[in-house]
């Protein structure tokens, strides 16, 4: 192997599993005394081909919905559901196909954002069918939800997540992206927000559906949602997700969501002090670890808890004047401590 592309057709295999990110990849050719220039004509073909499948892709997919959008009606119960499914199976054996023929980057993006899609296909046709069993429709064949018990919205919904997040997972083990990463931590957040809100709601099957019910553990949704993300965080610490940083912070999105989940059913001072504290704790981990998500989280944490205490506790010109020269204090000191650190280091 004396060439840049065979080296690289070489490494690529540790890529695909996991083993070398691209970055690495190149890294390897580069130590190994073979320049890498800009991208070759090959390697430009690659990009406009899975450009153009995306742009294709996407028209094909809104030209369906059109075409579908304007029959839906008429396709019945098990007509709507079928068409999504049929639709799902060519994503998910398109998405074969280029796995199989294009072994490389581009493939591997594009059969994973295939099945991505065929998996949610998936999942929306569950949420359809469970509509049209538990939820009658009037004269005009619209939803009628008037007698609907309040558990039947959380329970399909829970049920037709369970099922993306199932077949989204397949397919992230087929074919790993960020993109399947990120749709299934979506759907396991659906996961547990809904399964909360079931369990909450069956605490009193006769609460009248158009009144505000808050139920016997309204709390349990974020509870759930937390005990997940803490879960997603510690199987990101072991490594057992190819993109690391894209799983990191998608575990760290999870706790904030189920932190602000609380403030409806909670003193809102309290929960915006623990957003306040955990938004610490995470810039405290950012220095520590220097490894960026801990400093979204942690400044997310304290801008959304901080803002909430502000908008509580402090009236008057006065008093917002006062927050923002605290602010600027802040912004200063941090500033300093870059300029000083950096002092340092070149002493």
């Amino acid at each position: 192997m004396s060439s840049k592309d065979d080296i690289a057709s070489a490494l690529q295999p540790l890529v695909n599993d996991g083993t070398l990110s691209p970055e690495q990849r190149d890294a390897v050719v580069k130590q190994l005394g073979i320049t890498v220039g800009q991208p070759d004509s090959r390697s430009l073909k690659g990009l406009l081909s899975e450009a153009l499948v995306y742009l294709g892709g996407a028209i094909i997919f809104g030209s369906g919905a059109l075409l579908i959008s304007q029959t839906w009606k008429d396709l019945g119960r098990w007509g709507r559901p079928g068409v999504l499914v049929v639709a799902a199976v060519v994503m998910w054996v398109a998405g074969r196909t280029v796995q199989h023929r294009k072994n490389d980057d581009e493939g591997r993006r594009l059969s994973s954002t295939l099945f991505t899609g065929g998996a949610i296909l998936v999942g929306v046709a569950v949420n359809n069918l469970l509509s049209d069993v538990w939820i009658p429709r009037n004269a005009d064949g619209n939803q009628d939800w008037s007698n609907v018990a309040l558990w039947v919205d959380p329970a399909k919904i829970c049920i037709a997540m369970t099922v993306t997040a199932v077949f989204v997972g397949i397919g992230y083990r087929i074919s790993n992206s960020a993109l399947a990463l990120v749709a299934t931590g979506g759907a396991l957040l659906g996961v547990s927000m809904s399964s909360g809100q079931y369990i909450n709601y069956l605490t009193d099957l006769n609460a009248p559906r158009y009144e505000q019910f808050h139920g016997a553990v309204p709390w349990l949704p974020g509870a759930l949602t937390a005990i997940g993300s803490a879960i997603w965080l510690v199987m990101w610490s072991r490594d057992l997700f190819k993109e690391k940083v894209v799983a990191h912070l998608l575990g760290l999105v999870g706790l904030f969501i189920a932190l602000n989940t609380f403030r409806e059913d909670y003193d809102e001072s309290v929960i915006a002090s623990l957003l306040v504290a955990t938004g610490i704790l995470g810039l405290w981990l950012y220095v520590q670890s220097h490894q960026w998500p801990y400093l979204v989280f942690g400044l997310g944490s304290i801008l959304v808890g901080g803002l909430q205490l502000l908008f509580k506790y402090v009236e008057g010109v006065g008093g917002a004047l006062a927050s923002m020269g605290l602010g600027a204090v802040l912004v200063g000191l941090g500033i300093w401590l870059v300029k000083d650190r950096s002092q340092q280091i070149s002493k």
